[in-house]
């Protein structure tokens, strides 16, 4: 009797553990899905690097005053280069991309350079890059991708077309010489309403722009010599005055106006005066002749 207990004992504890084993089965090879399916999801450092890469602009406009004065081929960090004067060559666009889609991976796993695509960078620096700033054009570059631990190991190489339109060619009319036969007085060097009005025309586009903050200087040059305003007599006498006018133009800042002045780029009266740049402001010479 108790033999056949302990036997039926002995089944039932076998069967349960059978069970047992049988329930956790699923629940294991679920594990074991879970983790290859991770493991499998899991990117590396390159599909990062493949993904960034596949969504950078490679036709790139760039006005020229937004240009940086060199590409000089440095390698350097994910966000010393986006940070940089080099990213300039990207364009706004691809910077602003490459910002947001930072990631560990493109920031600890490689560097980052800009080159000219034939790499000549002397010609580049000295004939490229003023002639782009000048009268605008093409040029091909291309950003590398290197190794981390190995800086001369080149990882990707994508080429870069960047396009330059070219920048305006202001000229400037305005009354560059007055003739006063009788009664005139020295406050034609200062009063607002005997100032030339200025036309600013942008000789490509026609556009137009307006001159602000028209300021005359405090002194004239009468018959060559030198005279402040306030030593020169209330009645002008005969002789041949020229006084200099400063003035900005609505639409440009500092640096626009010195790229163009020193491109040859601003005229006045279609050439046959000059347009001088000082300071952030231009400058328009008038000749009063007084009879």
């Amino acid at each position: 009797m108790f033999k056949k207990a302990l036997l039926k004992s002995i089944a039932v504890s076998v069967g349960l553990v059978s069970l047992s084993i049988v329930s956790l089965a699923p629940q294991a090879q679920a594990a074991v899905d879970q983790n290859e399916a991770e493991t499998t999801n899991q990117l590396f450092p390159t599909d990062y690097l493949n993904n960034f890469l596949d969504g950078v602009q490679t036709n790139v406009t760039l006005s020229s005053y937004d240009l940086a004065d060199n590409v000089d081929g440095y390698y350097r960090t994910y966000d010393q280069f986006m940070n940089g004067d080099m990213a300039k060559w990207l364009g706004a666009q691809n910077v602003a991309y490459a910002k947001s889609v930072r990631n560990s991976s493109l920031v600890n796993s490689f560097m980052y350079r800009v080159s000219p695509s034939d790499d000549d960078y002397n010609t580049f620096y000295n004939t490229t890059v003023p002639n782009l700033k000048k009268d605008g054009g093409t040029a091909e570059l291309k950003l590398q991708v290197l190794n981390s631990d190995n800086y001369s190991q080149v990882l990707k190489e994508l080429p870069i077309t960047i396009t330059v339109p070219a920048p305006e060619q202001l000229n400037v009319d305005y009354s560059s010489t007055t003739t006063y036969t009788n009664n005139a007085t020295k406050n034609i060097f200062t009063s607002t309403y005997q100032l030339p009005s200025f036309t600013i025309t942008d000789s490509a586009t026609g556009k137009s722009y307006k001159a602000t903050n028209i300021t005359p200087v405090n002194n004239v040059y009468i018959d060559g010599k030198k005279t402040a305003l306030t030593d020169l007599p209330n009645n002008l006498t005969a002789g041949t005055y020229t006084q200099s006018i400063y003035f900005t133009v609505a639409g440009f800042n500092a640096t626009q106006l010195k790229q163009l002045a020193a491109n040859s780029k601003i005229t006045g009266n279609n050439g046959d005066s000059t347009i001088r740049y000082s300071n952030g402001q231009l400058i328009a010479a008038r000749t009063i002749i007084v009879k």
